[in-house]
């Protein structure tokens, strides 16, 4: 098992990372999140689709979203923050005639 902290490599029964200290049971809970998303496929489209029209929405739940612990979570909340923000840019791009 490797440390997704540090990169070491632990053996498969280890619970912390030999090298760095740090927990390997960020790894498992990530894994089995994997399994049951938190976040639908529809509501991933549905938010990233409403941040075009109005990139605002994108924003709010980009930070929302990233300050959750859940690694899947903080993704998506990474793609709608991001989307908001071009989009704000392509809109004021256009508002000022570039």
């Amino acid at each position: 098992m490797f440390c997704p902290h540090c990169s070491h490599k632990n053996p498969p029964e280890a619970v912390f990372c030999a090298k760095c200290g740090g927990s390997l049971q960020l790894k498992s809970q990530n894994h089995k999140n994997s399994e049951n998303p938190t976040v639908s496929e529809a509501m991933k489209w549905g938010m990233l689709i409403a941040t075009i029209f109005i990139p605002i929405i994108g924003i709010v739940a980009g930070i929302l979203y990233m300050q959750d612990s859940n690694l899947e979570k903080k993704s998506v909340g990474k793609l709608w923050l991001y989307a908001g923000l071009i989009m704000i840019f392509i809109y004021t791009l256009k508002m000022f005639g570039a």
